[in-house]
């Protein structure tokens, strides 16, 4: 899957693994037999193109049901696996690099030096620091 901002290519998805909670890089099987509901599709194929906003920062995150993006503009944003919003999330400052998955919540780093965690299941901030 290509994630394409402004008809560039950025970035291939980061693949995570819940049940071992590790990142799998761009295969859709972890060694613990967990494996994405969805394979991937063909690379250079393409399932679905959004508009959000503005470019991307680093590498969008892939889990077992949503794709994370972060944008230059401070936003994190959700979507499911058939490309429908789920929620985009204000994060008060530019994100700096592709979002993680940690502790149950998606994680951001900001251009003002903060980390900001996100309930995946509604876009809520769970935390900042500092």
């Amino acid at each position: 899957m290509n994630i394409l901002s402004h008809n560039l290519l950025l970035a291939a998805p980061t693949i995570f693994c819940p049940t071992c909670c590790r990142y799998l890089g761009l295969t859709s099987r972890c060694t613990c037999g967990y494996a994405l509901p969805q394979p991937l599709p063909a690379p250079g194929a393409s399932l679905w193109r959004a508009a959000l906003g503005g470019p991307l920062r680093g590498a969008p995150l892939l889990t077992a049901d949503a794709l994370y993006a972060v944008s230059k503009e401070g936003f994190l944003h959700a979507r499911t696996l058939a490309g429908a919003v789920r929620w985009s999330q204000p994060l008060g400052a530019a994100a700096r690099r592709s979002p993680v998955a940690a502790g149950g919540c998606i994680i951001a780093g900001t251009a003002a030096g903060e980390l900001v965690a996100v309930r995946p299941s509604d876009g809520s901030i769970a935390w900042r620091y500092p």
